[in-house]
């Protein structure tokens, strides 16, 4: 018999983000391999929320409330009803989280001690990359109680610029390497040639990590030079004001906001370039989901890329370089129908590599059985 996985989410699975949505697709797709798998997600007291996502499938989930603050103090949030808490830990032999809350981290750890599998999911870098600019001192004091922790916990690093990033920061006992994988429905679909171009954002719109400030700037750069390339952005956040604002200056550019899984592959099968503005991530799930759909991709050179193939790689935070890119992908799709075909043939070739089954097969399936 399969081992009962237990998946712990830091907040709502209603919460807009890469966490969350890991979470949901994770415990689906463990279900349909035969494993009995539990959700617990928390919800904070007297704490504003941004509940985006529509969970229509019935999951196996308990939502308990916890007691802090989002940010920093969310670190010392603990759950109001800790009894239903651990009594769900005890029936679980894998425990999966992503919860970074010093008292549940701690608790995981005494099971860990006593023998169940524990790993943390490092899915959200701001985590430790946000305090790495404080004094040297003030940062050691917050990794110190980590550095403990992951001296028991396995951790999940999705990525090898992470790993390097972990072992450097916080040297845990073990890590484990294993990269995301596709979350869209399976669909079957054939490469057309568009006759628009249509430039394609989707995410959390923050500004901080996913980069709406330079997002705008760079639709302001293009549009300098030509109108006949489309912007569409999909997806919501506290910044979209900003998205808001520049699709009311521009024709060219549309805001779906919020939109269903069935409207996002609509959206991505019409789309002719993804791009992505991020500051930092992990992985980023919305790159393999186009790449599925055979869509070029032009991110800045921050390390998460920097593994990763077809993904075209610009200068750091340098608009000019990105919309140099944009416009020269633009010039293959307009004069060279078939080279810009091929491309996108080869890109949905490789995102293969990135589908659950052949990530569960290669990595997960021994981690969770062994």
């Amino acid at each position: 018999m399969r081992n009962k996985i237990l998946l712990i989410s830091e907040e709502r699975l209603e919460i807009v983000g890469g966490g969350p949505k890991f979470i949901i697709s994770f415990c689906k797709n463990l279900k349909n391999k035969g494993y009995d798998v539990e959700i617990i997600d928390f919800d904070l007291i007297d704490d504003k929320i941004y509940p985006y996502m529509n969970i229509k499938e019935e999951l196996k989930r308990i939502t308990l409330f916890k007691i802090g603050k989002r940010g920093f103090f969310s670190l010392f949030s603990f759950p109001l009803n800790i009894f239903k808490f651990i009594k769900t830990i005890n029936s679980n032999k894998v425990i999966y989280t992503i919860s970074k809350s010093l008292i549940e981290l701690t608790i995981l750890v005494f099971y860990s001690i006593f023998g169940k599998k524990i790993i943390f999911g490092y899915h959200n870098p701001a985590f430790l990359k946000n305090l790495s600019n404080f004094p040297s001192f003030l940062y050691e004091i917050y990794l110190f109680p980590y550095k403990l922790i992951f001296k028991f916990i396995t951790l999940h690093a999705l990525n090898d610029s992470d790993k390097l990033f972990l072992l450097r920061t916080l040297k845990p006992r073990k890590i484990i390497v294993i990269p995301n994988f596709i979350i869209l429905p399976k669909v079957s679909h054939e490469i057309k040639y568009s006759r628009e171009f249509n430039v394609l954002f989707v995410g959390r719109l923050d500004k901080y990590q996913k980069g709406l400030d330079l997002l705008a700037k760079i639709i302001e750069e293009i549009n300098k030079r030509t109108d006949k390339i489309n912007f569409w952005i999909v997806g919501d956040g506290k910044d979209r004001n900003i998205v808001e604002e520049i699709a009311k200056k521009y024709k060219n550019v549309k805001y779906f906001g919020k939109v269903s899984d069935e409207k996002l592959i609509e959206i991505y099968k019409n789309s002719s370039l993804l791009i992505i503005t991020s500051r930092f991530e992990t992985f980023h799930l919305v790159s393999i989901e186009a790449q599925y759909f055979g869509i070029p991709v032009i991110a800045f050179n921050i390390d998460v890329f920097k593994e990763r193939k077809y993904i075209f790689k610009v200068k750091l935070f340098n608009i000019k370089s990105f919309a140099n890119k944009i416009l020269e992908i633009y010039k293959l799709w307009k004069e060279n129908k078939e080279k810009y075909l091929e491309l996108r043939r080869k890109i949905k070739e490789h995102s293969k590599i990135y589908t659950f089954d052949y990530i569960y097969e290669k990595y997960w399936k021994n981690i969770l059985e062994s």
